[in-house]
């Protein structure tokens, strides 16, 4: 918005008590009111004695849509309580201390609180696996940190390293699940695969929200060496990039990013999302459609509110567009241990398939705001 400058108030006639000053003040209200969601009746002055000077009305709803607004932001303000015409007195310093409320109001407003950071390791600059807590994989040469190989490339942000997870043809189950894995895990204090840190604590249990942010490579088989080449599950139709895990592991993943295959040939990139208590009655698995597939560079944005039917929520952006905006069951209420909470994984997870596959990620960023990921 165009920063407010307010009128300095002399006295009851300098500037004069006209329409001009007046509903610059009243209007620099009334978008105020309008940012914070709050109904009002503010006035539009026509000249310097309508709405009538001898009315109290205007200039109270004018206190009042102050304060209001105030309230919104976490300031004080002690509005002035207007009796009938100009009284209190026609004096400078009434005037002055709305317009200097309308002022601080305004600076609120246009200046947000800070971006609540959880996370910033842009994945994996420090050019190792320092900074995630466990490794899902059946060898250590299965993710790895690398300089980006010249046929990937660093990127859209032109990263100096990348996680490179990778499934080899004939790689064993992980965990009695029957599935390839190669996955990095980041937990909380009473998750799994946890280095005592509490990066994400209390931002994924029900009511609460996390944006994630990443980048991701997809090497076409067709152009790049089988080393950076992308494959899917031939076996199975499901592929898995990034998945917010429950702590107990009675069914699948409530939340997650992947891959819809047919065949072993890619199709579209999904979302899964699923609620209720795992234990005893989850919801049904549902699995939206974020667009068709392409090979190459993606950056993702990740918005979860987690919760239940009417409050959990999940949108996705692909490549700066926006995917998929859906009021869903997010999170187990509670899982089968009894958490409510959820942690990050990141590599590659599908049906076992006797093919070899490989997934790049760039920067990993986590936070309680959209501009914590930027």
């Amino acid at each position: 918005m165009t920063p407010y400058s307010p009128t300095a108030w002399v006295n009851d006639t300098s500037p004069a008590m006209s329409a001009t000053n007046l509903n610059k003040l009243t209007n620099e209200l009334k978008i105020q009111a309008t940012a914070q969601s709050i109904a009002n009746t503010l006035p539009s002055w026509t000249n310097n004695v309508a709405p009538a000077v001898t009315d109290a009305a205007p200039l109270n709803e004018m206190e009042r849509v102050a304060d209001a607004v105030a309230a919104t932001l976490g300031l004080s303000y002690a509005p002035t309580t207007w009796l009938g015409g100009w009284i209190p007195a026609r004096n400078a310093s009434n005037l002055n201390k709305l317009e200097a409320q309308a002022v601080a109001n305004r600076t609120a407003i246009d200046s947000p609180p800070p971006s609540e950071v959880l996370w910033t390791t842009d994945a994996y600059q420090t050019g190792d696996l320092s900074l995630w807590h466990g490794q899902q994989e059946v060898s250590a040469d299965r993710i790895t940190c690398v300089t980006p190989p010249a046929e990937v490339g660093g990127g859209p942000r032109n990263r100096a390293f990348l996680g490179r997870s990778r499934i080899v043809s004939g790689d064993p189950p992980l965990f009695g699940s029957g599935n390839n894995r190669a996955e990095l895990t980041r937990g909380t204090s009473d998750a799994p695969f946890n280095d005592g840190s509490i990066t994400f604590e209390g931002h994924t249990t029900q009511g609460s929200e996390i944006w994630l942010a990443f980048e991701i490579y997809f090497g076409n088989p067709a152009t790049v060496s089988d080393a950076n080449a992308y494959r899917p599950a031939t076996s199975g139709s499901w592929n898995h990039f990034v998945q917010w895990h429950q702590r107990g592991g009675l069914v699948t993943q409530p939340l997650s990013l992947g891959v819809s295959s047919s065949g072993g040939v890619p199709t579209v990139f999904n979302c899964w999302t699923r609620g209720g208590p795992e234990a005893t009655a989850p919801t049904s698995l549902i699995v939206w459609d974020l667009g068709a597939f392409t090979y190459g560079w993606h950056q993702i944005k990740w918005n979860v509110r987690f919760g239940q039917e009417g409050v959990g929520r999940s949108k996705v952006w692909r490549n700066g567009v926006v995917v998929l905006n859906q009021t869903t069951p997010c999170g187990f209420n509670p899982d089968s241990t009894g958490s409510y909470s959820n942690y990050l994984k990141a590599g590659c997870y599908r049906q076992a398939s006797l093919n070899n596959s490989t997934v790049y990620h760039g920067g990993i960023r986590a936070g309680t705001t959209e501009a914590a990921v930027a």
